[in-house]
């Protein structure tokens, strides 16, 4: 499967049926009025529970420090226990640099590949 020949839309089922695989409780939001979120993932299990928001970026380039910050500020608004953005590329320096020490966790292409083949 070539990732980056898939469609925003194709991506985000591709990320929340392995957030599935993985034992999450995962739904895609509306194509619409997400708020910058595209998966709300849930996780009932010990240690790991809690409320995850999910964006997923296919993109040509890195992915820079406002989606990051975005998130994060819809993290924080919505109480969640950790915002994840997926992408098939990279991330710029000052987006891993934002995310260092908060409760953001950010998946490269070369991460979501290694994910996709365990599970």
């Amino acid at each position: 499967m070539n990732i980056d020949s898939l469609s925003g839309y194709e991506f985000e089922e591709l990320v929340c049926n392995l957030l599935r695989k993985m034992g999450l409780d995962a739904e895609q939001t509306p194509l619409s009025g997400d708020g910058g979120v595209d998966i709300i993932a849930y996780s009932n299990e010990p240690l790991f529970r809690g409320k995850y928001l999910i964006q997923c970026k296919r993109y040509s380039s890195s992915v820079g420090e406002p989606v990051i910050r975005d998130l994060y500020g819809t993290v924080l608004s919505q109480n969640a226990t950790k915002g994840i953005v997926v992408t098939n590329s990279f991330f710029t320096k000052q987006a891993t640099s934002f995310a260092d020490g908060k409760n953001i966790e950010l998946i490269d292409g070369d991460e979501l590949g290694k994910l996709l083949c365990k599970y």
